[in-house]
């Protein structure tokens, strides 16, 4: 019981943790949004929505320590693991701008009028991205949690693995035990 709580701990400050470093990232790509939405160029700015968008995905999986080939092969039964692979493909990442139709729109069609309206696309590219990203962050730590309660539901199940010919599901978690003895 005194091993599982300490993994309980890890995991939340793990959690806390990829979390921050995650908004971190957030901030950084909502920014490069805020700028893209007075982007004047048509068609050029929803490119440039689409790069911004990927590369946002792939850093705040990066935060989380999650590699798409863990996604496919180890975490393909976790019900959160489809949704980020799927958003990491263009067609994803075009179906969620898609959700947000209304607000493009605005933000297209607002960045010709001067001033006010190209301040009105800043605030929209900067609220989308910040929505989508907020959204990608909760769907990477519910995976990440509930790999991690896998990984402690293995170790009660199988207790200590050190003599063990039984492999843990998670290295990492293994490894933090052993520093934790």
């Amino acid at each position: 019981p005194r091993i599982i709580k300490e993994f309980e701990k890890a995991r939340d400050e793990f959690l806390r943790t990829r979390k921050s470093k995650a908004m971190d990232s957030l901030s950084t790509y909502t920014k490069l949004a805020c700028a893209n939405g007075v982007n004047p160029f048509l068609g050029a700015d929803i490119a440039a929505d689409l790069a911004i968008y990927f590369k946002m995905f792939s850093a705040i999986k990066e935060d989380f320590d999650i590699d798409d080939n863990e996604l496919k092969r180890r975490y393909c039964n976790y019900p959160g693991a489809k949704k980020l692979l799927e958003l990491m493909t263009e067609n994803g990442v075009i179906i969620l701008l898609k959700n947000f139709g209304g607000k493009q729109v605005i933000k297209s069609v607002g960045k010709y009028i001067p001033f006010l309206g190209q301040g009105i696309a800043a605030v929209l590219g900067y609220t989308l991205a910040e929505d989508a990203g907020k959204s990608y962050i909760k769907d990477c730590a519910t995976l990440a949690r509930q790999v991690m309660n896998d990984e402690i539901a293995n170790y009660k199940l199988y207790g200590d693995l050190r003599g063990s010919s039984k492999q843990p599901i998670c290295i990492e978690s293994y490894k933090l035990y052993q520093l934790k003895e």
